[in-house]
């Protein structure tokens, strides 16, 4: 909301997404400036090393079109599919422990051994119980991000001012109206970026846990050619993976922003 002559004036959905759109043109020049950097360290290089950035996107695109034969669809399964139950349990345990501060004490212990682990542990860990499955992947995602979607929703909860709080008492709101006008704005507003790095976590996660632990994904077909030094298809993968998280949040994080903050203008 801009306030012009103590006066305020609300922007269309249409109006902030343009400005962000044209905000991103930024982004997109450092894209291309981090590609001449790349054509210029191949150029010094080879091939072998750091392969053509040209030769990447071309096979980036391949991958793509045939999705199928190189196992995309597969990887993003056990990703969105790991994160959405880390997004719940975080959730549901970090409101419990918001309402029941016994239950606070209980959990905060395990949240600090299991964030003192290593995810590589976990990946071996879930070999030995669960072997070559998707179960396997999906429980290292699960066991490596919930612990911080846990984090972002107990914050969330406790920086609701206590003012507001009490207001919502004196005016005896419903439960309903309290969920929609109090803690949906303060919650959503630690749990869309939290949700965005969760599933950017998710996708390290799958691929790290494919690459040691699985014979389909991508990060078994990294592990592919990294047995046959194809650096391009390793760098193409990567790539898909950074398009794959960008698309991620403009299509649906800042539009979720966009259509909730109404008066938040500079996102």
């Amino acid at each position: 909301m801009l306030i012009t002559n103590n006066k305020s004036i609300n922007r269309s959905y249409f109006t902030r997404m343009l400005d962000y759109c044209f905000s991103s043109f930024i982004s997109i020049g450092v894209f291309f400036i981090f590609l001449s950097l790349w054509q210029i360290a191949n150029y010094y290089t080879s091939d072998f090393i750091l392969a053509n950035p040209q030769n990447v996107i071309l096979k980036a695109l391949e991958i793509i079109k045939n999705y199928d034969e190189f196992d995309l669809i597969i990887s993003l399964k056990r990703a969105f599919i790991g994160s959405f139950i880390s997004l719940c349990l975080g959730i549901v345990l970090g409101i419990i422990s918001y309402k029941f501060k016994t239950f606070l004490l209980f959990i905060k212990p395990i949240i600090s051994i299991n964030l003192s682990i290593a995810p590589i542990a976990w990946v071996v860990l879930a070999l030995f119980w669960f072997g070559f499955s998707d179960f396997s992947v999906i429980f290292v995602v699960i066991i490596c991000t919930y612990a911080y979607t846990f984090s972002c929703t107990l914050n969330a909860l406790n920086d609701i001012p206590k003012g507001l709080k009490d207001m919502a008492k004196i005016y005896k709101f419903s439960k309903k109206s309290l969920f929609i006008n109090l803690y949906l704005p303060f919650s959503l507003a630690h749990l869309l970026p939290a949700s965005l790095i969760s599933i950017s976590n998710a996708f390290k996660l799958t691929i790290m846990a494919e690459l040691l632990g699985a014979n389909n994904g991508i990060g078994s077909k990294i592990a592919d050619a990294r047995s046959f030094l194809e650096n391009d298809v390793v760098l193409a993968y990567l790539l898909i993976c950074v398009v794959f998280l960008a698309a991620f949040e403009f299509l649906i994080i800042k539009n979720l922003e966009l259509i909730i903050y109404k008066d938040k203008t500079n996102v």
